[in-house]
C-alpha cells in the first residue's frame, strides 16, 4: 500500500511543480497502462535477463509495470503544455496522482503477495479503481477539449 501512496504523492509533486496540464497527463497514464498491459511482462523478463532481480525490493514484474505505466507521463511532465491557475494547477496535480495511483491498481496486483490487514486495503482499491478510472480519463478528455485562454504577445513598437 505504500507503493501506491508513494507513486501518488511523487507524481502529485511532480506535476504541481512543474505545472502541466491534466488532460495530457492523464491521457498519458491510460496509453502508459496500455504499454504496461501488452509490455509488462516482456520487460520484466527482459529486466531479469539482465541479471537484474528485485530491483528497490521489488519484483521485476511490478518494476515493468512502474515503468511503463508512468513513463508516459513523465515526459509528458517534461516536454507537455503547462497549466494555468493556481487553484487549478492544485486540483490537477492531486487528481494525476490519484490516476496514476489507480491505474496502477490492478497491474500491481498481479505481482504482489500480501498479508490479511494489507489484502483488505487491496480489495477496497480494487473495487473502486475502476471508478477512479473512469472519472479521471473523462476528465482528462473534457479538459483537453477546452481551449486555454492564451495571452497574446505584446506588440512590438517598431523603431522609426
Amino acid at each position: 500500500m505504500l507503493l501506491f501512496g508513494g507513486v501518488a504523492v511523487v507524481v502529485t509533486a511532480l506535476a504541481f511543480v512543474l505545472n502541466r496540464r491534466f488532460g495530457v497527463l492523464a491521457l498519458a497514464l491510460a496509453a502508459g497502462a496500455l504499454l504496461a498491459e501488452l509490455w509488462a511482462e516482456w520487460l520484466a523478463g527482459v529486466i531479469g535477463g539482465l541479471g537484474v532481480s528485485n530491483v528497490a525490493g521489488l519484483p521485476n514484474g511490478v518494476v515493468a509495470t512502474i515503468i511503463l505505466t508512468v513513463g508516459p507521463l513523465v515526459l509528458l511532465l517534461i516536454t507537455g503544455p503547462k497549466g494555468h491557475g493556481k487553484l487549478l494547477r492544485l486540483i490537477s496535480a492531486i487528481l494525476i496522482g490519484v490516476l496514476a495511483a489507480a491505474v496502477l491498481v490492478r497491474p500491481l496486483g498481479k505481482f504482489m503477495t500480501l498479508d490479511a490487514e494489507a489484502m483488505k486495503t487491496y480489495k477496497l482499491l480494487s473495487d473502486w479503481w475502476y471508478y477512479a478510472a473512469t472519472v479521471g480519463l473523462v476528465a482528462g478528455l473534457v479538459d483537453m477539449s477546452v481551449p486555454l485562454k492564451v495571452k497574446a504577445p505584446a506588440a512590438k513598437k517598431t523603431k522609426r
